[in-house]
């Protein structure tokens, strides 16, 4: 296919643009994000830790999204090399988020099933820089392995990589659900220290906080391997030689997992919470104040005349 100039087609233009729209709306949310990462001091350091990394890689992986969808609607083909080097890059910004994301989901898990010692022991900020290493570590691996993998095995190894993510999250999860509703049913003990009980509801919260996003990361990843499977496995079609609709699927179900990620992280926050309630309360405050002042001059005036 030639490189010197655009191949897409009306449906491909409109996918792109659909894409775009949701990756620039993505960037302030993030924006948002990483400020409630630092201002929520409740949250454990380590946590807020993973929330940063999967953030960064989001916001890597959507600005990258940004550059390669004007340059496909400009000038460039799939098979650029300009775009084929943006797409390694790409994908190195999606492992770090994925990775991000795992570590927040186990780190809960661990937190919640040793409730009371890790949230002691654990909040310096060695294991921080540990979990950040770990990170770039596992995603330079994966970057190296796509580099020199062979194009067919691509979609094999994508898919392989994304089931494990996929299993380990599910694990985790339902140790998190687990474990905090067996210390639910038990919360009124009379043996129980009031440290305890508020460390059950500081996990009760954090997990409300990401067992959402959670989910639709883990069904997203399904969607994402399914899609993987049909289009390596059943059709035999290689991902980057792929001119069908289903690329554009997965830049769209990934646009759409960093929208939601972004907008529930935003939201669900407990920062953003006291925002919004203290703006109400003011609000309660003036309007009350006005009404009184209006029934103390009214009755003030009805005496007068």
């Amino acid at each position: 296919m030639s490189t010197d100039g655009s191949d897409l087609d009306e449906w491909g233009y409109a996918l792109f643009s659909i894409e775009t729209i949701m990756n620039v709306v993505f960037i302030p949310l993030i924006f948002c994000f990483f400020y409630i990462c630092v201002a929520q001091k409740n949250l454990h350091p380590n946590f807020r830790v993973c929330l940063f990394m999967a953030g960064i890689g989001y916001l890597g992986a959507d600005i990258i999204r940004i550059a390669i969808a004007s340059i496909r609607m400009c000038c460039e083909g799939i098979n650029a090399p300009l775009v084929l080097d943006l797409s390694r890059y790409l994908m190195t910004g999606s492992d770090f988020a994925m990775f991000g994301w795992l570590f927040a989901v186990v780190e809960r898990a661990i937190a919640t099933v040793f409730s009371g010692i890790y949230e002691i022991r654990y909040a310096a900020c060695t294991i921080g820089v540990l979990l950040c290493c770990m990170n770039v570590l596992l995603t330079v691996s994966l970057m190296c392995m796509y580099r020199y993998c062979q194009t067919c095995d691509l979609g094999i190894y994508l898919i392989a990589v994304n089931t494990v993510v996929v299993l380990l999250c599910v694990i985790a999860l339902g140790g998190i659900i687990k474990f905090n509703d067996s210390k639910y049913r038990n919360r009124h003990e009379s043996m129980k220290r009031l440290a305890e009980k508020y460390q059950l509801a500081e996990n009760i919260r954090s997990a409300k906080y990401l067992i959402c996003i959670a989910i639709n990361d883990f069904i997203c990843r399904i969607i994402f391997v399914a899609l993987m499977w049909y289009s390596a496995i059943l059709k035999g079609t290689p991902m980057q030689s792929d001119k069908s609709l289903f690329p554009h699927a997965y830049d769209i179900l990934f646009a759409y997992q960093r929208l939601f990620a972004g907008l529930a992280l935003t939201f669900q926050s407990e920062t953003f919470c006291q925002l919004i309630q203290q703006r109400k309360r003011t609000t309660q405050i003036v309007d009350g104040r006005n009404d009184a002042a209006d029934i103390y001059f009214g009755k003030l005036k009805q005496m007068l005349t």
